[in-house]
């Protein structure tokens, strides 16, 4: 278990940026840049951004993406938080412009409780988080031949270890828009 804790601190931070950053330089392909709304329990605010690299598989109909998210959500009585993850997952689009999607991935969540006073020797609680993305709709608002314009909606599940000893789960609901760069997939 100590293990597990020791992976959920600077180091999982750099790896995730590192795993998220070498399919970029490898492949001068497209990728997207996006941010949006991020409402834990869907009322407790927070935001996201999002930098996504596609490789489509079955012609224009399915891709697999690989996602890296920074965000924050602010709890009014519990807490509020930063995180940090990476993600994949496959994406069907349908004749016209819409899309679904589904996504898992892991990242790393820093709660600093609400209640908590800052001091230097703990600030906030360090911990892993696994998660699950359900991306129920989503649809390219650019014209025909332009850069795509996504805008999408989701429902996802976010699990905090530790918080006393246990998981936390936290229904997020997103809101977002990206933009596609390079050429097209």
């Amino acid at each position: 278990m100590k293990s597990l804790l020791r992976l959920a601190g600077p180091t999982t931070a750099s790896v995730l940026i590192v795993t998220l950053s070498v399919p970029m330089v490898v492949h001068a392909a497209p990728w997207r840049v996006g941010g949006g709304y991020l409402g834990e329990a869907i009322t407790h605010p927070g935001a996201v951004l999002s930098v996504e690299r596609p490789f489509p598989i079955a012609g224009r109909r399915l891709e697999f993406f690989a996602v890296g998210d920074l965000g924050s959500y602010w709890h009014r009585r519990a807490e509020a938080s930063l995180f940090l993850d990476v993600r994949g997952g496959l994406r069907l689009f349908s004749r016209g412009r819409y899309s679904a999607d589904v996504s898992a991935g892991i990242g790393y969540m820093h709660a600093f409780i609400a209640a908590e006073t800052v001091n230097f020797k703990n600030v906030g609680r360090p911990g892993m988080m696994p998660l699950f993305d359900l991306g129920f709709f989503g649809i390219n608002l650019a014209a025909k031949g332009a850069p795509e314009l996504r805008l999408a909606s989701s429902l996802r599940l976010l699990w905090q270890y530790p918080v006393n000893n246990h998981a936390a789960l936290h229904p997020v609901f997103t809101l977002t828009l990206t933009r596609q760069f390079g050429a097209k997939s």
